[in-house]
């Protein structure tokens, strides 16, 4: 049963180890699904903007607006779900990642 436990254990810590990278995958991910829908608010916003303004704001929300959201978003996950145990932790991480799923199931984007 020893062995067992420090089975778990050490795959609860691989989880734990990685969980920055693992939390900037699930907001990259929650932005691959809903960024359509946010590239098509601000679309909405600008449309009666000219050319030049349009492709700035395009630009600016595709290179700054979503890297930044990856990295302050991921951080902040990692930050809120780091305190739970590996027991907790991981079932959160993958029921996250699955209802992220179902998500983008409904909006037809699998």
């Amino acid at each position: 049963m020893d062995w067992l436990h420090e089975q778990l254990q050490a795959f609860f810590e691989l989880f734990r180890r990685h969980l920055g990278d693992i939390c900037i995958a699930f907001i990259a991910t929650v932005l691959t699904v809903f960024g359509n829908d946010i590239n098509n608010l601000v679309k909405k916003q600008i449309k009666q903007q000219n050319f030049i303004l349009r492709l700035a704001v395009f630009v600016g929300l595709c290179a700054f607006a979503y890297g930044a959201m990856t990295v302050i978003g991921g951080k902040l996950l990692a930050k809120l779900i780091a305190p739970l145990s590996g027991q907790v932790l991981v079932p959160v991480i993958i029921g996250l990642f699955l209802l992220l799923g179902v998500i983008a199931e409904e909006k037809d984007q699998f």
